[in-house]
């Protein structure tokens, strides 16, 4: 994950924002990382919160992203990333992955 930081590419789908990177590989695979700030909710339960609705939102879309790559199968690394100040639905969550995922499949 250190080349995410140095080479990776950045999208904003509101309320989260996507560090990513793409590499070819000889099999398709997606590594996700989550991050909720400590600035924006202080308390643990929040965040952890947050990140468990990012992991269900990823884990149940992430069909895709394997879909979109799958004549040439890549090595996908993506770090999510919470920017709002207060707690959403799943349901506003996963409209921000699935445009991100949109976004990966026509590049």
């Amino acid at each position: 994950m250190a080349s995410l930081f140095e080479k990776g590419s950045f999208f904003v789908s509101k309320p989260l924002h996507f560090k990513y990177i793409i590499e070819d590989a000889d099999t398709m695979s997606i590594q996700a990382g989550f991050s909720v700030p400590k600035r924006r909710f202080k308390r643990a339960v929040d965040r952890n919160r947050i990140k468990r609705q990012i992991r269900e939102v990823h884990r149940l879309n992430q069909h895709i992203l394997k879909e979109s790559f799958l004549n040439s199968p890549k090595k996908i690394s993506v770090l999510y990333i919470f920017a709002k100040n207060e707690i959403l639905t799943i349901n506003e969550i996963e409209s921000a992955v699935i445009g991100f995922y949109k976004h990966l499949s026509k590049s």
